[in-house]
């Protein structure tokens, strides 16, 4: 019988790799694709710096929202301050007749009740408010009556709506007249006044009430 030739496997020991050149060649495989760490690490700085800025605008937003709180209680604190004190003026009116208050808060010292310069006038201040520039004596407060003039002891009727009402029977006699004297009046129309520099600018709390000497 003929013998039958068979195909001889390559030789691994001898060097032989898959896809070596027969002829010889190095039977280095080929590279494949080129690598996407340098991609993936570019990516991911681009990735780092968008989320810091993000970061940055939500901190600034942050930031705003808390000195906006800040600045609202800041202002709430200050109307406050400003509301009690004005109050605190009202509620020493109540305890004196229309000619003591008038003569303790208006602008003349000659009628000051324990004698000139001893009343404390129509100008006060509170503390915890800064007063404003023009406010030179550092006053934050003002009382107002319905006078054009305080030393002529005269209330006017017709004081306009900064009182309230226009016209006002003060003396209760049914009639509307120019003015009325101080010591004649049965009610009184009194403002009270407190302005102050805030933490937004110029700012102002005012109250009204009525005296009155009924029995």
């Amino acid at each position: 019988m003929g013998k039958r030739e068979c195909e001889s496997a390559p030789d691994w020991r001898q060097g032989g790799l898959p896809g070596a050149d027969p002829a010889g060649g190095s039977g280095a495989l080929e590279s494949g694709p080129e690598s996407g760490v340098g991609r993936e690490g570019g990516s991911s700085l681009l990735e780092v710096q968008i989320a810091g800025a993000l970061l940055i605008v939500a901190l600034s937003g942050i930031a705003g929202s808390l000195l906006s709180s800040a600045s609202l209680h800041q202002s709430n604190a200050e109307v406050g301050l400003a509301t009690q004190a004005a109050r605190e003026v009202i509620e020493e009116f109540r305890t004196m007749t229309i000619a003591d208050a008038f003569a303790r808060f208006n602008s003349v010292a000659q009628d000051d009740p324990l004698g000139a310069g001893t009343a404390p006038g129509p100008r006060f201040t509170v503390p915890g408010l800064t007063p404003l520039p023009e406010d030179r004596d550092g006053a934050h407060g003002q009382i107002f009556f319905p006078v054009k003039n305080a030393s002529d002891q005269q209330f006017s009727e017709t004081p306009g709506n900064v009182f309230g009402l226009e016209v006002w029977d003060l003396d209760l006699d049914g009639k509307v007249k120019t003015s009325v004297t101080v010591a004649s009046a049965r009610l009184a129309p009194v403002v009270v006044r407190v302005r102050w520099r805030g933490t937004t600018g110029a700012m102002s709390v005012e109250l009204r009430t009525v005296l009155s000497d009924e029995d």
